[in-house]
């Protein structure tokens, strides 16, 4: 539900405490694929939603240079406005 941007309010903070646990966590089809769901959701969520973008980006940003490996997608994560407003000021 999270890849088809459905009911993200409930199901990020679950996604978040399950990537605490495994950030490569295998959820239904690949090792991974619950990290690069939540990555791809559309910036406007993480735009709407900093301080879950904030516990993500901690998150990832020490394992970052595995994300190849998994084809893990970062870019609307990483092109949330807030984000951008903050670098670029």
């Amino acid at each position: 539900m999270i890849g088809q941007g459905f009911g993200l309010t409930y199901l990020i903070p679950v996604a978040i405490e399950k990537l605490k646990e495994n950030i490569f966590v295998d959820a239904d089809f690949y090792k991974g694929d619950l990290l690069n769901n939540v990555l791809s959701i559309e910036t406007n969520f993480w735009d709407e939603n900093e301080e879950y973008w904030l516990t993500m980006n901690a998150l990832i940003n020490a394992r970052r240079h595995e994300f190849s490996k998994y084809k893990i997608v970062t870019v609307n994560f990483d092109n949330a406005n807030f984000h951008n407003k903050k670098t670029n000021s």
